[in-house]
C-alpha cells in the first residue's frame, strides 16, 4: 500500500529551527508508515521552504533526510492542484492560469465557430 498526499508543516524563527522541527516530523511519519506497512516513495517526496524573498535569499538551504536519503528541495511545486511558490509570489501562478485560460478560450471559440457554421 502507498500513502498519498501527506504533508508536514513547520514554523520557526530561523531556518535551522524549521529544519529541526521538520526533520523530527518526517522521521515520525516515516516510522508510522513502516509500522503500518505503508510505503513512502522518496522520489516523489518534496521539501519546500516558504518565506519572503529577502529571508529566502539569506537562508534558502534546508536538508531533510528520510530513510537515509535527502529529500529534493523545490522552489515551486503543485499540491492538490494549487501551485506553491517558495517566496509566496503570485506571478508564476497568474502566468500559468492565463495560459490555461487562453487554451480554454481557444477551444470555446473553435466550438462556437463549428456550431455556427453548420447548415
Amino acid at each position: 500500500m502507498f500513502a498519498d498526499d501527506t504533508i508536514c508543516y513547520a514554523q520557526g524563527s530561523t531556518t535551522e529551527e524549521v529544519q529541526s522541527y521538520l526533520q523530527k516530523d518526517v522521521h515520525k511519519a516515516g516510522t508510522w508508515y513502516n509500522d503500518n506497512k505503508l510505503s513512502l516513495n522518496i522520489d516523489k517526496s518534496e521539501c519546500m521552504l516558504l518565506g519572503t524573498r529577502q529571508r529566502l535569499h539569506n537562508n534558502s538551504n534546508i536538508e531533510i533526510i528520510l530513510d537515509g536519503e535527502v529529500l529534493q528541495t523545490y522552489e515551486c511545486t503543485s499540491y492538490l492542484r494549487v501551485d506553491l511558490i517558495n517566496n509566496v509570489s503570485w506571478c508564476q501562478c497568474i502566468v500559468k492560469l492565463c495560459c490555461k485560460l487562453t487554451q480554454k478560450i481557444g477551444i470555446l471559440r473553435l466550438s462556437i465557430r463549428t456550431f455556427l457554421s453548420r447548415p
